[in-house]
Parts: C-alpha cells; structure tokens; sequence
C-alpha cells in the first residue's frame, strides 16, 4: 500500500478521550444547522477536472467514495473557532481521488484564517438524512502546511473519521481501542491485519501484545496491572514495517461497570458551600491528578474587558477524597467573590473550568459565584416559602420569553427594563390607538398578564446560556444552549457583571407574579449541552456525562451534537440536585423539561419525588420525545410510548395539537380541525382530539390520566396559530383567503380544546391578541421567506431581520378585543369549574361516562363535551369550518359564552362554523338525551365510527410521530 503521510486521528471510537491535543477533535458538540440553510456553489450536469493551479488562497477537502456516488453529497462547513452558522457546500470539481470541495478562506474568516477551526461534516445533499460518518469533525488549519498558492489541502474517506493530510489508498485504522473492565483492552483494526499492539501509560510503554497466530484484527489483553483512571493510555498498532497507528485508549466503558459505581458514585453535597466564616469546595473528578482553586474579587476576565475585569486571585489545592471527591476549605468571607478550578487529568491539561454547582457567576458565565443568598432577596421574599398550591388540572400555563413581553415599543415601559427580568413585572404600561375611529387603550406587560387571568407563566430557559451577555454585543436567542445550569442568564439582568444582581431581579420576578396569583414554571435543558469539548463536564470527567454510539460518536439525540447521561449515577445526582436548588431558592411552582425523552424514567422519577417532597403541587411536565437518534434505551426513555410509567410527571399531547392545527412535523399543505374549511375532518384527527378533551394522550403509548396531560395548540417551537393558517393558504395557494378577523375565530376555536380539557392547559404567549411573527418580518422578502423566519425563529433579532420577530405586539390587543375577552372567560372557566380539573386517573380504565362525555357529529365538524361542575351540567359545543353544522338541544341550558358575541338568548343563536359556545344547566328540567345532535344523523364515509351513549369508541394504539424541530435546538450555533 501507499505509506501515508499522518494518520492524524484514529476513528471516532477513541475521539472522546484524546490525550494531548488532537487534529480531529470528535468530541466537539455540535451538528451546525443554520436558521435558514443555504447551499453553496450549486452545479448541474458533471463535475470539471480538479486543476490545483487555478485555486488560491483556500481550504480543499478531497472526498472519496467507494461506490463513486459523489451526486448525493455535500458538505456542512462552519467557522467552529471563530462561531458561526453553517452552510451546505457542493463539490466543485473530481479527480482520481473523488469529489474536490474548495472555498476562499476568507469565507470564514476574514483577516483572521490562520486561527481557523474549519467543521466538515459529509452528509446526503440538501437533507440530514445521511452523514458519512456521524459525528463532527474539524480541520485545525494552524497544524497544516500552506502549498506555494496559500491552499490548505486535507483528504477525506467514506466511513472513516480521520482526516489525512495527503492523499490515502485504502486506509489502516484502529476501530476501537478501550478498557473492557479495569484489566482488560480490546483493540480491533478497521482494515487489515496488525502483527502487535504496545500499550503505553502516560507516555511510557507498560505491555506488549501479540494476536494469536502472529497476526489479526482484533486482540483481547489481560492486563499486568489493573488500569487506573488518573493515567493516561495509548496504544500503538504495528500493520507491518511500514506503518504504524496511535490512538489514544477509550476508559468511558469503564463507568458501566460495578467496581466505578461502588468507588466513585457520590451522594454528599458538592459546590461552594458558603458560611460567613468559611467556604468548603467540593468537586467530583475522579479522572483528575490534580485540582487547584481560584478564587477572584473580580467575575470578569481582563481578557474580556480591561477596564472592567481583573485577573488578580489566590489559589489554593484541593485535596482528592473517597469517592473522587476533591475539596478545599478557605477561611473568612467569601461572599460574592467568583472562582474556578483549574484541572488536569488524562484529556485535559491544566484547563480552567467553572463548577457545575456554581449558583452564580460573573459575566458570560466564565467565573462562578460565591453566594450569600440572604443578600438577595428583595422585600417580601422571606414572606412565603414556596409557590402557590395550584394543582395541575386546574393550571393555565403561559408560555413566554423574557424578552418577548417587553421586546415591542408597543409595551410602553421603561426603556432600561426591555427585555429584562424587570421588565417583566413592570407595571401600569399601557398602548393606546385609534380602532374604527375610536381611542382604544389597552393594558400591556405584567398588568396584561394579570388580566389575562393565567395562573402559571412559563419561562424559556433563564438558566446561563453560551452568549455574550454583554449589552452591546448580545443577540437574542431562545435560550436552548446551555452553560451554567444552575446561574441565571445574565443578559436579562440590569448588570451582567454583578451575579448578585440577576439573583435579587429573577426573585423579583418571582415575587411579582406570586402576589398575583401567578406561579412560574422554569423550562429546563439537561438534556444537552452547549458544547462537549472544554465543556466542564467534560473536563472534570471524560466521557462519563455524555452518552456515546457504539463506534465512540458522541450520540445526538438532541440535534445539537451531544446529549447527557441521565441515566449514570453523577449526573443523575446533578439533576435532582439543580432542580432540588432552583425550587427551593427561587421558590418555583414548577418544571418543563426539554427532549425529556433522553432522560430515563428513573431519573425523571427520583427528581420528581424529590421536587413534590418540597412542595407536593410543584408541575413537573415536559416533551415525551427526543430531537433525534438516541442510544438510551427504548424502554428507558421517559418518552411518550412510556406514559404510562411516569410517577408525578406528565407531558405535553401533541397529538390533540396536530389534530387541531397540524404543526410540529407535520406538511404546512395539511389542514387542522381549527381552520379546515375544505374537507371532512378524519376520525383518526377527532378521535385524538376528544382524547384530549378527557386529558388522555392518545399515542403509541396512551396515557388515559388527566395528571399526566399538557394540553395546548402552540409554543414557542413553530409557528402561531395565525401564520400557521397563512402558511397552509400559502402552501396550497388558496384562492378565498381567510381575513385577520376569521383566522381570530380559528385561533379562539383552537385554544378552546385546550382551555377547556382536563388536565394541564397551556398556550403560547400573545395568542390572545392573534400573534403574528410573520407580520413582524421583513417586507422585502418574499412570502415563503418570511413564513420561514416565522416558523423558526430561535436569533431573530434587529440586526438579522429588520424587526423584532418575537415581540408581543400589544397593537393587535387593542384590534382584537374579542379574541382577547375570549381568552379571558374560557380561563376563568378553566380556573374556577371543578368540572374542568377532574383526577380522571382515578377512573378505572377507559370509564369516564361519570366524569366526562365527549361525542362528535357524524360528519366530524362538531364536538360536544358535556360535564358536571359542582352538581351543575355543563357542555361545550365546538364547531368546526367544514360542511353543515348540525342542531344542538340547548334545552334547560343558559348561555355562558358564545364566541360569535351574537348577543342573543342560548335558544336563538344561530350555530355558525369556528364557533364556541358554553352552557350551564338553568333552574329548568334537566335535559334528556345526549343533547348533542350527533345522534340524529347516522354516521357518513369518512368519519365513520359509531357513537355509543353520546360518546366515542376511543381508537387506542394510534401512532403518533414526534413533533420536535430540531433548528432552534441550535444555540448562536
């Protein structure tokens, strides 16, 4: 074969754990998916010769194939030094060796690519339905040599993850190298036969092995001495004379076994743990050789800003404990001082990290906080200990971001508090305009809020995200890029700098809202992390707290490159622990966990009943599903399919919600029951919507009790209500749009599902006003390209979109005032009817004649659904848009609300199509029947199942996809 000039890393197996520093560096984080992915230097027809001579200054990936299929696949290049989105890059040319990419250095970094980390990942053209192979890579162009025309040249094959610096054959690699227990290696060859294998620790040969018969593709050794994880091992692979492979050895098997539980699993408490006289620092790091302590005056690096930050420290050891514990105790006051470790171990050299218990930090969270929390409660905090008691059938959650309610110059505040955890409480804002040549003047913010009458709000994630939360440099993004799991995101608090500040703010907060009535709900993000690589997990321990595919890749069931392992004993701990603080310091009522599913039940339990012993009405809900392929086992996942074993947690139904509007991952060409004027509803879409209605979430794992059941139409992922009708017109290229004031009565019907089920009742914030992010857009643009600013919208920020996308625009409340009033009567109905929070799980079975009865018409366009609050009947009548609506019995019923506002006795309304209508049983006879007029017309083609005692045959079993979009998984990504 042709001697090769570097192997410059070995497979993705051993990539997590290099020692020293590595030229493709695996255990990065990221799978770079730009908000609008754009494909670079498209072609037609064939591919021209490769001539180096007429490319400069530029870096060239040669890709080779072995079955010669180069039409199918592209690129994913991105700045990871530097930051940036990615983007989709074509082949330009062929040669004998494959597809040839290139591109001008300067694409990425102008002035500035010798420092370049260039991402590649291989994937199939214009989709993420491939990648060869998984996994991100990156080209270091400071490790590589410039030819005499300023180029870059590196060299790809399929299903390998090395990246080679000249041109390959047929390459040798090392498939795996790791330790299957404490005293064994097993290392297996890609391609050929190896005739021995020296093992090295910490650089110095410690064993040789031959394969039996003088040569093989795979050795099991026993090892002299049982490895310890505070050295570092390596192994090189002889193929011959002529080559010889290094690779760094996997330990991360090693954390499955009972021996690393029994030593190293800890359950003390850990962190900065504070008192006027003295703080003890306790880390767990059982792979470290050495730990040291800095503790700074300053929580800004001068790195970062000279005139603000300081570098000035004391340092202090700590010293290794039982159980892989490290700790240090300093005496005096150390409140509201910042510090970090600086850790050393078989991957990582000496590199500063923050703790993972920090409770605070500095700026851009890059130093952590010694707290004394008695100076951080404002006025009235110590007045209440924890949430309001709400239980979770009779909650109303709004879902918000910090930003979104202050973002719009319609919110009137006070400037300084935009997009700030003051501002969210700010009160007596107002708008004012003219409506039909009448002054219209509307409450806004916090005041808006509390009218609306919700009693739970729901946060985006306010934990410490990776962004610059400089004010002059910040960019609004949604917040799903996590750093710091327990500090506050600093961008939303007055003054960055200060960690007591956005304490004594978010407090604020949260105390604004309890006094009135409001409890806050923290959406929470364990399941990924910002990014692997330096990340302090990572650096405290390689490979333990991130999950990885049989091959080593880091397994992405996020979509974000990396996810967490829940399911190890240390990170388990973690997140009991931080959902343990954050309830207890903040006083929280409650939890939204993102892509629960990668975490395993026995996590999702454990902190759960610890959550419940602090307040036993604390919510606990979150996403049954993942963001992509996980290796958590399926039985394992706290995902929809396994509702039925959640213990005190629920989820959000997504199938009542694609049923009503088709969102998440469904074609925006497809009609929901919500605005679907065009054809007969499908049972199987009525069938998961009258499950709803019980509280139970019909699925390929139904869940039938109310307890366990998120309601809702949209959040913040997808589109609202309203662009989400403009998209399916859009689509399909509706020739009798709807107007603002049809799609207002779409969007009531819509929400009313939701506002009146049983279970956990949930919208997206401005709703109410029929939200519009595609409004906000830029005109300029076309309509599809705004549409798809509107769907996805996790940076929309001035800078990129001309507008503020996510602003509430309070202008639309003063335009809409019965949609508004709408919301308002069917959450006070919501809050105040016992009939509306039924523990259906009490039930046995499918039997909830005696709770709820819930039928459809024949032609499935209306739904009824009747029930008893306090002694007194009620029903709800639901019409859809398509077809006749049939007749309903109101007799011995009075009105409650109609959302026609026709204004006339229940007797004499006139049933229309998108209309609601709530009655109550009068002081007259009780009436008989089902009353529900779906009985008088015998069932049709199309909607065909039979209606038994006015309510349906539930059709159990469904399968229900994920809905989950993976772009706003992406951090500044």
């Amino acid at each position: 074969m042709k001697k090769t000039t570097l192997l410059l890393f070995a497979p993705v197996a051993l990539c997590c754990l290099a020692f020293g520093h590595t030229y493709v560096a695996q255990g990065e984080a990221e799978t770079p998916l730009a908000v609008k992915p754009a494909t670079k230097n498209a072609y037609s027809g064939a591919l021209p010769s490769f001539d180096p001579a007429e490319v400069e200054n530029s870096v060239i990936i040669h890709y080779h194939r072995t079955d010669d299929n180069y039409d199918d696949y592209a690129l994913w290049l991105w700045d990871h030094g530097n930051g940036g989105d990615g983007s989709e890059y074509l082949p330009r040319a062929i040669d004998s060796y494959g597809s040839v990419f290139y591109e001008p250095l300067s694409t990425w970094s102008p002035g500035n690519w010798p420092k370049l980390d260039l991402g590649v990942i291989v994937k199939s053209k214009g989709s993420w339905a491939e990648k060869d192979p998984d996994g991100d890579r990156y080209i270091v162009m400071s490790e590589l040599n410039m030819d005499d025309n300023g180029n870059y040249s590196v060299w790809l094959w399929t299903g390998i993850t090395a990246i080679y610096t000249s041109e390959v054959t047929y390459p040798y690699y090392i498939s795996r190298a790791y330790f299957q227990d404490f005293s064994t290696l097993i290392v297996e060859s890609g391609n050929g036969s190896f005739t021995k294998v020296e093992l090295y620790r910490d650089g110095t040969l410690f064993d040789t092995f031959e394969p039996e018969g003088g040569s093989g593709k795979a050795i099991t050794c026993t090892l002299k001495d049982p490895s310890e994880l505070t050295h570092t091992y390596s192994v090189k692979v002889y193929y011959g004379d002529d080559l010889t492979l290094e690779s760094p050895v996997d330990v991360s098997v090693l954390y499955e076994s009972p021996e690393f539980l029994e030593k190293y699993t800890y359950d003390g408490e850990l962190g900065a743990i504070y008192s006027a006289e003295s703080t003890t620092f306790k880390v767990w790091s059982p792979m470290a050789t050495s730990i040291s302590l800095n503790v700074y005056d300053n929580g800004t690096p001068e790195s970062l800003d000279s005139s603000k930050g300081s570098d000035t420290k004391s340092s202090y050891d700590l010293v290794r404990g039982e159980k892989g514990v490290w700790s240090v105790t300093v005496p005096g006051d150390l409140g509201g001082k910042y510090y970090t470790y600086v850790v050393t171990n078989h991957k990582y050299d000496h590199k500063e990290v923050v703790d993972p218990y920090a409770q605070s930090s500095g700026i851009n969270g890059l130093r952590g906080q010694i707290v004394d929390f008695s100076k951080t409660n404002p006025e009235g905090w110590d007045g209440f200990q924890t949430a309001l008691p709400i239980e979770k059938t009779g909650l109303v959650v709004y879902e918000t971001h910090v930003a979104d309610i202050t973002a719009s110059e319609t919110w009137g505040g006070t400037p300084a508090k935009r997009g700030k955890y003051l501002g969210l409480v700010e009160g007596g804002t107002t708008f004012s305009r003219v409506v039909n040549e009448k002054a219209v003047t509307v409450k806004t913010g916090f005041d808006h809020i509390k009218e609306l009458g919700v009693n739970a709000v729901q946060l985006q994630p306010i934990f410490d995200q990776a962004n610059d939360e400089r004010p002059e440099t910040y960019r609004f993004n949604w917040g799903y890029n996590p750093l710091n799991y327990n500090v506050l995101e600093g961008a939303y608090s007055s003054d960055p700098y200060d960690g007591y500040a956005k304490i004594r703010e978010f407090k604020t907060v949260v105390k604004g809202f309890r006094d009135a009535g409001i409890n806050v709900i923290m959406d929470v993000v364990y399941n990924h992390v910002n990014s692997v690589e330096n990340q302090l997990f990572d650096v405290l321990a390689p490979g333990y707290f991130f999950r990885y595919s049989s091959n080593g890749a880091l397994s992405n069931g996020s979509g974000c490159g990396n996810e967490t392992a829940s399911d190890r004993a240390m990170f388990r701990k973690f997140m009991v622990d931080s959902t343990s603080f954050w309830a207890k310091e903040y006083k929280l009522g409650g939890f939204r966990f993102d892509l629960m599913a990668l975490h395993d039940l026995q996590s999702m339990k454990e902190l759960t009943a610890k959550l419940l012993a602090l307040n036993p009405h604390m919510a606990v809900y979150g996403e049954p599903w993942a963001g992509g392929s996980t290796t958590l086992e399926t039985g394992k996942q706290a995902s929809q399919a396994n509702g039925s074993k959640f213990i005190g947690y629920g989820q959000f139904n997504d199938g009542m919600r694609d049923s009503l509007v088709m969102s998440g991952m469904k074609g925006v060409e497809k009609a929901g029951f919500a605005y679907n004027r065009a054809t007969k509803p499908a049972i199987a879409d009525v069938t998961k919507i009258v499950s709803g209605l019980k509280g139970f979430t019909v699925s390929t794992g139904t869940v039938n009790e109310s307890l366990k059941t998120v309601n809702y139409v949209t959040c913040h992922d997808n589109f609202t209500i309203n662009d989400r009708i403009l998209a399916y017109e859009n689509a399909i290229g509706e020739k009798d749009p709807t107007t603002p004031e049809l799609r207002a009565k779409m969007n009531l019907l819509a929400q009313s599902f939701a506002l009146t089920s049983q279970g956990t009742s949930f919208f997206l914030a401005g709703e109410e006003m029929l939200r519009s992010k595609y409004e906000l857009t830029p005109s300029g643009l076309t309509t599809t390209e705004r549409l798809n600013y509107a769907h996805n919208s996790y940076n929309s920020t001035d800078e990129i979109d001309g507008g503020v996308v996510n602003a509430i625009d309070y202008a639309r409340k003063a335009t809409y005032p019965e949609l508004f009033q709408g919301y308002q009567k069917l959450i006070e109905l919501k809050k105040t009817l016992p009939g509306l929070q039924q523990d259906i799980h009490k039930v046995v079975g499918d039997d909830t004649s005696s709770l709820v009865d819930v039928s459809r018409s024949s032609d499935c366009n209306q739904v009824i659904n009747k029930f008893t609050s306090d002694g007194v009947k009620y029903m709800v009548v639901y019409n859809g848009g398509y077809g006749n609506i049939p007749a309903v019995d109101f007799s011995g019923y009075e009105l409650v609300y109609d959302s026609s506002s026709q204004g006339k006795a229940l007797g004499q309304i006139e049933l229309q199509h998108f209309q609601v209508i709530v009655a109550k049983e009068s002081s007259g006879p009780t009436p008989g029947g089902s009353g529900s007029g779906s009985s008088e017309t015998p069932a049709k083609s199309g909607c065909g199942s039979s209606i038994v005692g006015g309510s349906i045959i539930l059709a159990v079993g469904l399968a229900l996809g994920a809905a989950f979009v993976v772009a706003k998984k992406r951090k500044q990504d």
